[in-house]
């Protein structure tokens, strides 16, 4: 679950992966929220991260999907919309995605932890909500003992 302004009211709105896609709430301000509007998402949204990844001054989201091996990127519109998106293949069981500028060049990239693989992969991104490259693992994670 990740926090944003989806609609641009200044009032903080949910969005939460979970069985078959993304559900968006907004927030009315006094602590509840509308109904939900449901995005699909590939097959088991486990991970959600929101930020800019295509330049508009609008929030994305970014989504990582276990079972489907891939991460979906959700172009939002700004009115709490995301009708456009994005879908990479990606291995290793996602599940987790965390959104920051890994090679400093100004965009935003992401960073998706692998399940089955072990791995922390990197998408380099071209501030358009496309990617640069494919995916390259950087690391392995060490287990703990």
């Amino acid at each position: 679950m990740v926090v944003g302004d989806f609609n641009g009211d200044g009032k903080p709105d949910l969005a939460v992966a979970g069985a078959g896609g993304v559900s968006i709430l907004l927030g009315n301000g006094d602590g509840t929220f509308q109904a939900a509007v449901n995005y699909t998402a590939g097959t088991t949204p486990i991970s959600v991260a929101v930020a800019d990844f295509n330049g508009d001054s609008k929030p994305d989201l970014a989504v990582a999907n276990l079972r489907s091996n891939t991460l979906w990127i959700l172009l939002g519109k700004g009115d709490g919309t995301f009708p456009q998106i994005v879908s990479y293949a990606v291995g290793g069981a996602p599940n987790a995605v965390a959104v920051g500028d890994f090679n400093g060049d100004g965009k935003r990239d992401l960073a998706v932890a692998g399940q089955r693989s072990s791995t922390v992969s990197i998408l380099l991104g071209n501030a358009d909500g496309t990617s640069s490259q494919q995916w390259t693992t950087l690391w392995e994670l060490i287990p703990l003992p």
